[in-house]
């Protein structure tokens, strides 16, 4: 029988709090604990195996002879000797659904429904915490996704590491927990970053305004500046500083004595890898922030992760994945209600899977596909052709400078007769590879080299006098040696 006694009772907003950091804690225990799970079952299925019975099968069709491969074929096998539950976990996994439309739009229409129930629920009851009056501010969890919960008030785990694919609403759940922070009576500071300080007033600074509303705020209670960029909570004055970290130093400023740092958000955190100092940068920034903060420090980073596994963001979340104060969250759009997307977005989605399959898992569900042996993965060796004239009156040279990415030149003789370029030479270093970065001086020689070698190879003639003429040309100019070189966004053309 329902009475007084049978009641939850209101908890406090420190009883909340608690509990919130208790869950976290055991939430991020069990989420290691799947995690190392998973890395054991991922390496099983992929180890290569010699059967007799599908090894022959697998490499007629091109693929690997390993375990999944083996798994799948086997259940394939079942599903056509009429094995209905094997069809059906084929089905499932490609996710494909027996549903209709109908069936479809009437479960969306059951969720909309609650939702509104739970709103107007929430609304006519309003007890205020033991601390605090009551606020018109909507509850952050009635805001974010729900795989965002156990860490929205987790303060355990110092470093929160948030990765997804498109339309995951990582950034929506920065603005919020961002916001949301800063309104606490407790004095409060909030540190945005991003590695490019021009990029942050279209992307995370829209994002920690657009959450404002979604709180049910008013942007009358805020001063939202621009010069400097910073949203303050005019009630308690705790602000929400933006920066970019082109240097440490440009951070250090930051610090303001009566309002202790509490959240550090460091957002498309893959720059600080490609254009930064990675980890050294990371612990830098921490070691800048986390003085004065005795208890409830954290510092989030948000990034989509890259499609190589092997990239140093990647590498580096692994290893943070093994301390016991981090803890990391995958999602994608499919754990976000439908009516947050829209049907179009789940279309594009559902487009793009069905047409590469690959490719959506990398920015749909942000999984690390990897990058194959080549960037164009669609070529092969039967594209590669040997040079057929024997000199060329044009060579084109495109050039691919980087000095923390590879430098590449790829030579193409002009075949007038065939009407098409034609492959000749190449040149390609990569400093990350080898371990020894080339200085621009040195990809110059390399440069020169190339164009000695094809002067040699497809433009000296084969008369002794001719050749003895060329010799006493200074420099070779009389051959017109046509250069194309595509350094950055400029075109330049030599001739030689």
């Amino acid at each position: 029988m329902a009475n007084n006694e049978n009641l939850k009772p209101i908890r406090s907003k420190s009883e909340a709090r608690e509990l919130g950091r208790k869950g976290g804690k055991a939430s991020g225990e069990a989420r290691r604990r799947k995690a190392d799970f998973r890395k054991t079952l991922n390496l099983l299925l992929t180890a290569e195996i010699d059967s007799p019975e599908w090894t022959p099968i697998l490499e007629t069709l091109g693929l690997d002879s390993t375990l999944e491969s083996a798994v799948n074929a086997a259940m394939i096998k079942e599903a056509l000797a009429g094995d209905v539950k094997a069809y059906t976990a084929i089905r499932d996994t490609l996710g494909q659904t027996t549903k209709s439309d109908t069936d479809l739009e009437e479960q969306l229409a059951k969720v909309n429904l609650m939702k509104a129930q739970a709103e107007k629920a929430q609304k006519k009851v309003q007890v205020p915490s033991e601390d605090e009056t009551v606020t018109d501010m909507k509850d952050p969890h009635d805001v974010v996704i729900p795989e965002f919960w156990d860490i929205l008030d987790d303060t355990e785990h110092e470093h929160q590491i948030i990765t997804s694919g498109r339309a995951g609403t990582k950034s929506s759940f920065a603005g919020v927990l961002g916001i949301s922070t800063i309104v606490n009576d407790e004095p409060t500071a909030v540190v945005v970053l991003r590695k490019r300080h021009n990029k942050i007033r279209k992307t995370v600074y829209k994002e920690m305004i657009r959450a404002i509303t979604r709180l049910g705020l008013s942007k009358d209670e805020f001063d939202i500046g621009i010069t400097p960029m910073e949203i303050r909570y005019k009630k308690n004055g705790n602000v929400i500083y933006f920066a970019g970290s082109d240097s440490i130093d440009d951070t250090k400023g930051i610090i303001d004595e009566d309002k202790p740092i509490r959240l550090v958000m460091l957002d498309e955190l893959t720059e600080f890898f490609d254009v930064g100092e990675g980890e050294e940068e990371l612990t830098n920034i921490e070691a800048t922030f986390v003085r004065g903060n005795d208890e409830g420090f954290r510092m989030v980073y948000l990034y989509n992760p890259p499609k190589n596994p092997n990239a140093e963001v990647n590498v580096w979340c692994q290893k943070m994945e093994l301390r016991d104060d981090v803890i990391h969250k995958h999602v994608d759009y499919r754990d976000v209600p439908v009516s947050w997307l829209g049907n179009k977005l789940l279309e594009s989605a559902d487009r793009l899977k069905e047409m590469d399959f690959k490719l959506y898992r990398w920015v749909w569900l942000g999984e690390c596909i990897g990058v194959d042996d080549l960037i164009y993965y669609m070529f092969n060796e039967s594209h590669i052709r040997e040079p057929e004239a024997e000199q060329y009156k044009l060579i084109g040279i495109g050039v691919d400078y980087g000095q923390q990415n590879a430098t590449t030149y790829q030579a193409a003789g002009l075949n007038i007769n065939k009407k098409r370029f034609e492959g000749l030479d190449e040149f390609y270093h990569s400093g990350r590879d080898t371990g020894k970065q080339k200085s621009p001086s040195d990809y110059a020689k390399e440069l020169i080299k190339l164009t000695d070698t094809l002067h040699e190879k497809f433009f000296m003639c084969t008369s002794t006098r001719r050749r003895k003429d060329l010799q006493r040309k200074s420099s070779g100019l009389q051959c017109r040696v046509g250069i194309m070189a595509l350094l950055s966004k400029m075109r330049i053309i030599l001739w030689i």
